[in-house]
């Protein structure tokens, strides 16, 4: 504390009610809690590493052999080989949800209003069990009811910030299962 030193004891260094050597412990441990979140921070990625290939939900070629999922398909594989055309075959469940890729697809585009507001409209792709329409930006999730009928329906949306491109527009039932997911179609006219 050469500062304080270089004062008369009875008058050290203050900025408002702090001292320097008060101001320094305050940075030692300031340094000490910005280590310990760091740390933590690390740890926390180490374990998600951990889970991930525990749980074994990666590309086959990366996965270990003694993971949840590896196990899991070595049952369903031993269960349809021993068991073939047998009720307990056709019973076994999904291992991964359904593939999005395998989910019917409809045209929809979209443009920012400005002050949180959004409009969409989407071509209907004819699907008799979607009731709600779900929509992802960001943090922000939100749900609509669906009415099919009009070939091109619009939709505006409040609270929303976009930043890129919009995340996620679904076409969902009544359970809330995705049965349809949205693809942009910048072509598509507004309505």
């Amino acid at each position: 504390m050469r500062v304080n030193a270089a004062l008369p004891v009875a008058a050290p260094l203050v900025i408002g009610p702090l001292t320097a050597a008060l101001l320094l412990a305050r940075h030692v441990t300031l340094t000490a809690k910005m280590k310990e979140v760091s740390d933590a921070e690390l740890e926390l990625s180490l374990k998600r590493a951990d889970r991930e290939q525990l749980f074994g939900d990666e590309a086959a070629e990366v996965r270990e052999p003694n993971s949840i999922i590896a196990r899991l398909l070595q049952y369903h594989a031993t269960i349809l080989a021993t068991f073939p055309n047998q009720p307990i075959a056709d019973t076994l469940p999904r291992i991964f949800p359904q593939d999005a890729a395998s989910l019917p697809r409809f045209d929809f585009n979209w443009r920012d209003l400005g002050g949180g507001q959004l409009k969409t409209w989407l071509r209907d792709p004819g699907l008799n069990d979607a009731v709600q329409l779900h929509l992802e930006e960001g943090a922000v999730t939100l749900n609509q009811a669906y009415a099919q009928g009009a070939p091109v329906q619009s939709q505006t949306w409040a609270g929303i910030t976009m930043v890129g491109e919009l995340d996620v527009l679904e076409l969902r039932d009544a359970a809330g299962h995705t049965i349809a997911r949205g693809r942009r179609d910048t072509t598509l006219a507004e309505v």
